[in-house]
């Protein structure tokens, strides 16, 4: 078994993301570092290896550092259903990344360049090369450091990436080799699978976007008529309470003092009131959509495992 990290192998870094033209190069290069180290395979053997572990990623630049950082905090607030919701989310590293985990797939959104600093396992990715430390201190010194947030989806094992595959893509194979892996196309199309599963929810919707509360209030008095002041009350709180403890605490809240089915017909009560009162500002959510609805200029995989 071997594992590649394929723009550290080609250029000493994983800021810029590979394409299918680096593909050919690539395997090229791998077959000569493994002969270097006295293995000798063949190109056919490398390119129609299985993969065992595979990374899709995108890197997305928001207009601001501020910006960037208020995406992953509000994404900390965000769920991703019943199955995420019982393995481990955290919003880690002093808020420079968020994870959705579990033992076998993991959905990474983090600082990119920042992520080069961390010490020690507190980096998200693999151990910085000697490249990239220079060139972040290059941009420290300059005082420009870019405000890209890496978004990273992680199958761990052949399992991870049969099954996981098979919902985003449709394709159902017994495995999948390295060559098939490797496609511009399809990372995008399982990227943007899975960013839909986030903000597809209305509660995930609500937390990302931004909204005024002088004109949510403006709009409850404008529609008050009609309406009685206990609903609005109510409506109005659990709304503000999903906003501040995020989707998974409001439900913990609630779920503690009263029961799961109260939970329910809270999310209807938050989400309707949500369509009537409130006109959120998307930017931050369209910054990634657009990203991820658009042909890179490169396509990253940052780390594939392999298999003779």
């Amino acid at each position: 078994k071997a594992s590649i990290s394929f723009p550290k192998m080609l250029w000493g870094h994983s800021f810029d993301e590979v394409t299918d033209s680096h593909f050919p190069f690539g395997i090229d290069l791998l077959v000569q570092r493994l002969k270097d180290m006295s293995i000798i395979v063949t190109k056919e053997a490398v390119i129609n290896a299985i993969g065992q572990t595979l990374h899709y990623c995108a890197n997305i630049l928001f207009p601001s550092e501020p910006e960037a950082r208020m995406f992953l905090a509000r994404l900390a607030k965000a769920s991703i259903g019943e199955w995420f919701e019982n393995n481990d989310r955290t919003f880690s590293n002093d808020g420079n990344a968020v994870r959705f985990r579990s033992d076998i797939f993991e959905i990474v959104f983090y600082l990119k360049y920042y992520d080069v600093l961390e010490k020690g396992n507190r980096a998200v990715s693999s151990k910085a090369t000697p490249q990239e430390k220079e060139i972040v201190e290059r941009y420290i010194k300059e005082g420009k450091i870019p405000s890209v947030v890496r978004m990273e989806i992680r199958f761990n094992g052949k399992r991870s990436i049969n099954s996981h595959l098979k919902t985003a893509l449709g394709i159902s194979k017994p495995y999948w080799t390295f060559r098939e892996l490797f496609d511009n196309n399809q990372s995008r199309a399982v990227l943007r699978y899975y960013w839909h599963k986030i903000i597809d929810d209305p509660l995930n919707h609500i937390v990302l976007s931004t909204t005024l509360d002088e004109d949510v209030c403006q709009k409850v008095i404008g529609k008050y008529k009609g309406e009685k002041l206990r609903y609005i009350s109510e409506a109005m709180g659990l709304f503000y309470f999903t906003k501040s403890l995020g989707v998974k605490g409001a439900k913990e809240v609630v779920i503690l003092k009263q029961n799961r089915k109260a939970w329910y017909d809270k999310r209807k009560k938050i989400i309707s009131f949500a369509k009537r009162f409130t006109k959120p500002d998307e930017t931050l959510i369209n910054v990634v959509t657009k990203v991820l609805e658009n042909k890179p200029i490169q396509q990253e995989f940052p780390f594939l495992g392999l298999t003779k």
